[in-house]
């Protein structure tokens, strides 16, 4: 058994930093059930916005308590690795390699592999980055198989991404809805022109849309059965799923997705695009899978009908949250993480 410290170094998100499905809240949940073995590092949300001088000095002053705490028994888990803007974290695990660290460095990788190009432009930039790692995590199985195909077999470990049960849930008093209501939340690789094309061919259906910063009212302009509602509290956002019927995700790429998770244990069928890691987390039973504008709309048309399918699936749907539940994912992350 490794009774070594495991350093994790986390970005506080502003938009996740208070809620039950960010990066933040997993750690801390961690953090209180194995106090003896992990030691949470915040990178604050404002970092970004810092002087360049005093965020590349906050960044050097991290690496120096990092070297100097760390042991042979030790390992530092940079949370948002490949992640952008989260504090530089694939920067210092660089320098960390250089410096011979005595510990190992552990990232998670939450992008796609379009998304990480898109980023960043070229694949020998990611496969310089992902070889200061001793291991790799990823939430999906097709990050899993990009990374493997850059070289990477013996690195990938692969998980999935949590939803917290004890706060995402059914509502116990269910609204019965005169007209279909589906929701979509997110932004992050969302085809917002094909889900216009969508609800244009599907007038008899209510939709509502979670923007969250996105500027999207011209781009439903004229549509007369969609509300759209900008940035809106956790709780706000959670009684609006247990409002609706179905949760629908139309997506260019995906990895493990929040939306999809807390969607599933709210019990709502998912509608969504057959793309990406969605098999990891959506099947036969609690989704329909598209890959199509008519697959789109005839899933909409069939749920619409059915009454008792989307309730079968929707039942699917919240024993498959069950198993990503944060309590799984709390044991999977002692057993494969902290004692590895």
């Amino acid at each position: 058994m490794n009774s070594g410290k495991t350093f994790v170094v986390y970005f506080e998100w502003e938009n996740t930093a208070s809620n039950h499905s960010g990066m933040a809240y997993l750690f801390r949940f961690l953090k209180k059930e194995n106090k003896k073995y992990l030691q949470l590092i915040r990178i604050p949300s404002s970092i970004d916005s810092w002087n360049k001088y005093f965020r590349k000095s906050f960044s050097y002053i991290l690496i120096f308590i990092l070297w100097f705490l760390t042991s042979p028994n030790d390992k530092i888990l940079f949370v948002e690795y490949l992640g952008n803007c989260s504090g530089d974290q694939t920067w210092m695990a660089k320098k960390l390699r250089k410096l011979g660290l005595r510990g190992k460095i552990y990232g998670i990788v939450h992008l796609s592999e379009s998304n990480l190009l898109e980023l960043y432009g070229s694949e020998d930039y990611l496969r310089e980055s992902l070889f200061s790692l001793d291991k790799i995590i990823v939430l999906g199985s097709s990050l899993e198989d990009y990374f493997i195909r850059l070289g990477f077999r013996d690195k990938v470990i692969r998980t999935f991404h949590y939803v917290d049960c004890n706060y995402y849930g059914p509502s116990e008093k269910k609204t019965e809805n005169k007209r279909l209501r589906i929701i979509s939340i997110g932004s992050l690789k969302r085809n917002f022109n094909y889900l216009r094309e969508i609800i244009e061919n599907c007038p008899d259906v209510d939709f509502e849309i979670c923007m969250g910063k996105s500027r999207l009212e011209d781009m439903f302009k004229g549509l007369h059965n969609v509300t759209l509602y900008g940035f809106i509290t956790e709780q706000q956002l959670l009684e609006l799923m247990q409002k609706a019927d179905v949760s629908i995700s139309v997506l260019y790429d995906t990895v493990g997705s929040n939306v999809i998770t807390t969607s599933l244990a709210c019990g709502l069928p998912q509608i969504v695009s057959d793309t990406g890691s969605i098999r990891d987390y959506c099947d036969a039973t609690n989704s329909i899978l598209c890959n199509s504008l008519v697959d789109f709309v005839n899933a909409i048309n069939k749920l619409q009908i059915d009454e008792s399918l989307r309730d079968q699936m929707s039942q699917s749907a919240k024993i498959k949250a069950k198993t990503i539940d944060l309590n799984v994912f709390g044991k999977w992350f002692f057993e494969n993480i902290i004692l590895s």
